[in-house]
């Protein structure tokens, strides 16, 4: 086995037992740290708690042989926020736990054991920090890498994805401005694009270049051409939605053009073979094809987060009951008891994690359960959100996670009349109805997050939908058809 251990590299970082206050000069960062973006509002927050409070977290520092300063090994977003008050004035000292000098190699794995345990990185930093990995062991298998890192053995390929890319198009992921970085789940996503454009146009891929194509994506993105990156799978749907040859050829020539025309937007050309394709299928029917397919898979562990407006164990109750999942022997556990899932992740291994709701929105909610969830996952589990709808904003969230969604309907931007991608509604029916809905709950009106969805639930209204139908706090001025019970002017313990 080619890993750490059998190569005789340590891995382990030693402590030495000692605790120093350092002034923020006295620490220089570690030229290793896989994490290479610190945007700045999260570091404001950070920096505005260190102000008042001063750093509570002691950062973890070593001190090489022959240096004067100590590297970071734990701690840098902590220190770059002192390195700025310090500048403004404000004098302090940093905590640090000193270590013993541990070699690269035991650097590297110990900032992914970080990575692992707390808030994910981006992942083209993590790319870049697994080829240091690659580099100092000469080891490319996933699941040896996954066992090294503590990443997941998916995101160890998606990080392969991303490193087959030309180092100039990488570096577009490292921007530090947010605004202007192109996200990973963009190089993900666009992989199987370029594929399909080699298979299906050869001579046009071979004059243009898989670089120069991908430039030209890059050049749509930056120009709202793509809206979402998830919307290079509705060309790859396209392709899948054609019957006969000629129907094929029309694609074809949709997606030259797709490709010769920056500004051409991605669903207004692809969506009508898209959408005439589609079938739409019951929630009980996705429940049902989606378990079938977990028949041929062992170890499936269903959970709900039974929580305030969640109908989480209400779905998993009726998908109990519809596809006998006590028959199959899958395991259906509340996910806040956290040591009966400890328990049994331990003793199983490996398996497929299923959470299961009845709607996902913005998908805020869901990536926080789940992470709640993981630090006590006891191997290797797959992980799937199971839903009757999901909306778009969600499923991009999900990826970054390497998350899968199943679900009966995906609840697109574009099929919601006054969400502003949408093109349902001319322009000035657009913002009669948005200034409505600003008038029942000012400033805008449109739900959580402007998300402007249009799915009701039997038993609530989701807090995205527009408030002309939810009506005013307290129904007062204005009624709403469909309010949430929170909307109601009742009191809470009658509310259902």
């Amino acid at each position: 086995m080619n890993s750490a251990t059998s190569q005789g590299i340590s891995d382990k970082v030693v402590p030495k037992g000692v605790l120093k206050r350092l002034l923020p000069d006295e620490i220089a960062r570690s030229e290793d740290n896989p994490r290479r973006l610190f945007d700045p509002e999260p570091l404001k927050d950070l920096k505005d708690n260190i102000r008042v409070h001063g750093v509570l977290v002691p950062i973890t520092v070593y001190q090489a042989k022959g240096q004067q300063k100590y590297r970071i090994l734990d701690g840098e977003r902590r220190h770059r926020c002192c390195v700025e008050l310090q500048a403004e004035g404000v004098s302090l000292k940093i905590p640090a736990n000193i270590v013993e000098p541990p070699d690269k190699l035991a650097r590297l794995l110990y900032m992914f054991s970080i990575h692992h345990f707390r808030e994910d990185w981006e992942l083209m930093p993590v790319a870049f920090g697994l080829k240091l990995v690659i580099q100092e062991l000469g080891e490319r298998d996933p699941k040896k890498l996954a066992h090294l890192t503590g990443l997941s053995a998916p995101q160890v390929e998606r990080c392969f994805v991303l490193l087959s890319y030309p180092e100039r198009f990488q570096k577009l992921s490292l921007d530090p401005n947010p605004e202007q970085r192109i996200p990973s789940n963009f190089w993900i996503e666009a992989k199987p694009v370029l594929d399909l454009i080699q298979r299906e146009l050869p001579e046009f891929y071979e004059r243009e270049t898989r670089d120069g194509l991908t430039q030209r994506l890059v050049d749509k993105y930056r120009a709202k051409s793509i809206k979402s990156v998830i919307h290079f799978r509705r060309i790859l749907e396209a392709f899948e939605n054609t019957e006969d040859q000629g129907e094929r050829n029309e694609v074809r020539d949709v997606l030259k053009k797709y490709l010769e025309d920056v500004p051409a937007e991605t669903r207004r050309l692809f969506d009508r073979f898209v959408v005439e394709g589609r079938k739409i299928q019951g929630a009980i029917q996705a429940c049902d094809d989606f378990t079938r397919t977990l028949k041929r898979m062992k170890l499936v562990i269903f959970l709900s987060f039974d929580e305030a407006g969640s109908s989480s164990s209400t779905v998993l109750n009726l998908l109990r009951d519809v596809a006998h999942l006590e028959n199959q022997k899958c395991a259906i556990l509340d996910a806040h008891d956290l040591s009966k899932l400890a328990a049994l992740t331990y003793r199983l291994g490996e398996g497929v994690l299923v959470y299961v709701d009845d709607f996902v929105g913005s998908g805020r909610q869901v990536s926080k359960n789940i992470k709640f969830v993981r630090p006590n996952l006891q191997g290797n589990f797959v992980e799937v959100v199971l839903t009757v709808c999901i909306c778009e904003e969600a499923i991009d969230i999900l990826a970054d996670l390497d998350v899968r969604a199943a679900s009966g309907m995906e609840h697109t931007k574009a099929v919601r009349p006054l969400h502003p991608e949408s093109q349902i509604f001319s322009p000035a029916e657009k913002e009669r109805l948005t200034c409505l809905c600003s008038m029942v709950a000012p400033p805008v009106g449109l739900g959580f997050r402007r998300m402007a969805t249009m799915v009701i639930l039997y038993r609530n209204t989701p807090n995205n939908c527009p408030m002309v139908f939810r009506g005013s706090n307290g129904q007062c001025p204005y009624f709403g058809i469909l309010p949430r019970t929170t909307d109601l002017a009742v009191p809470s313990d009658l509310r259902f």
